[in-house]
């Protein structure tokens, strides 16, 4: 997954999380994006914690402060006002 990720040409670099015994840095096409290593179990936990809300779009919309194609953004924005209740058994 990562591998396919690291190849969407982006403004920013997209940071890379591994374990330490992956060696990210020596797959192809890494490149320069920074690499984090995971020394400690769960170090990065609080990076994913956001992710297990449902408007984590919205979040990240407004505080990337990425320019997003305005339907992007809408559909962003729409997580938050629908909330909770309108993805109960949507999710698995």
């Amino acid at each position: 997954m990562i591998c396919g990720v690291n190849r969407v040409r982006t403004a920013e670099p997209a940071w890379i999380l591994q374990r330490a015994d992956q060696r990210v840095d020596e797959w192809p096409g890494i490149g320069t994006n920074p690499i984090l290593t995971e020394h400690a179990e769960k170090q990065w936990a609080w990076m994913a914690e956001l992710l297990e809300e449902v408007q984590w779009p919205d979040s990240y919309r407004k505080e990337s402060k990425l320019v997003l194609a305005p339907k992007l953004a809408a559909a962003c924005a729409a997580t938050k006002a629908r909330g909770h209740e309108y993805y109960k058994g949507r999710l698995s």
